[in-house]
């Protein structure tokens, strides 16, 4: 029955088929001969965990445990145990003070200080911004450096230099409101599957129904969301209009169309995920083949 469904796809939707393998080959040829791309990515994603991510967890740290934080910074990381912790069971300033007398200003200092979780919440949502805003970044990078390969434009220097370059000016306040929308996207259903676990323990049967409706069409909701947010960021990145305008051109392009880039994008990912598990399960047979033990059986020793 699968493989009856399969070809009846394959038969129905030849054209869009053809089109994914032609997006394929280009992308492919576009990487191959614009290789200058990986370090761009890679630059720009250290640069993000770096100067966004990381300083936001360590201030979200601090939020939660000031007196441990402040401590550590102090030099004296077993004065202000985490919870259940390993460094000491219960806590008092005076014992404190014994173990780092050259911290006892310091110590007495961030004595008086208090947990601040709800700082924690923003905190949180900064860093999720962060983590899109990256992702946007390494998407613009990536179309726009296709896009330049595709229309064959001439730019001074590299092509992938080029669109991290655009990225990070003339397009850098909308791939701030795109990672806006997505970490919008992401939080709401963050809280519609809270929703529908807390009516899952509370074992009503028409809450627990309207919940899992409702999840249900979001996570549909949300996907479009996501996938027109790429759209709109890759088309973004070759034209450089801005995010809503981009989006709106994007949207009816794909009404235009009856909505055949998600059966185009769909797909793609169905052939990357084949192709990454057999390139994985091609490694795992390498590895037992060349096995040290059966090497040895194959040798004769």
């Amino acid at each position: 029955a699968c493989s009856m469904i399969l070809i009846l796809v394959i038969c129905c939707k030849r054209a869009q088929i053809n089109l994914c393998a032609e997006l394929l080959r280009l992308s492919a040829t576009a990487m191959a001969e614009n290789r200058e791309m990986l370090y761009t990515i890679g630059l720009t994603s250290l640069g993000f965990a770096f100067l966004l991510i990381l300083p936001l967890g360590g201030l979200g740290v601090f939020a939660l445990y000031p007196q441990q934080a402040a401590g550590a910074l102090a030099g004296c990381v077993g004065c202000f145990p985490l919870p259940g912790g390993k460094f000491n069971t219960t806590y008092s300033l005076s014992m404190a003070v014994k173990m780092c007398p050259e911290q006892a200003d310091t110590l007495k200092a961030v004595n008086s200080w208090s947990a601040k979780p709800d700082i924690v919440v923003p905190i949180t949502v900064m860093i999720l911004w962060a983590h899109f805003l990256s992702q946007e970044v390494r998407v613009a990078n990536v179309g726009g450096t296709i896009g330049l390969h595709y229309f064959q434009q001439r730019v001074n220097g590299s092509r992938s230099v080029q669109a991290c370059k655009w990225a990070l000016s003339k397009n850098f306040g909308s791939l701030c409101f795109a990672a806006f929308v997505l970490s919008v996207v992401s939080a709401i259903g963050y809280l519609v599957n809270k929703l529908r676990a807390k009516a899952d323990e509370e074992g009503n049967k028409i809450t627990r129904f309207i919940m899992a409706c409702v999840q249900c069409c979001w996570a549909g909701i949300q996907k479009y969301i996501e996938f027109l947010t790429k759209m709109t960021v890759i088309a973004m990145s070759i034209t450089g209009e801005a995010f809503c305008t981009s989006g709106k051109n994007t949207q009816a392009l794909l009404r235009r169309n009856d909505l055949d880039g998600i059966v185009l994008d769909t797909f793609t990912r169905f052939i990357l995920t084949l192709f990454t598990l057999a390139v994985g399960l091609g490694l795992g047979l390498s590895a037992w083949v060349f096995a040290p033990h059966n090497m040895a059986k194959a040798l004769g020793m």
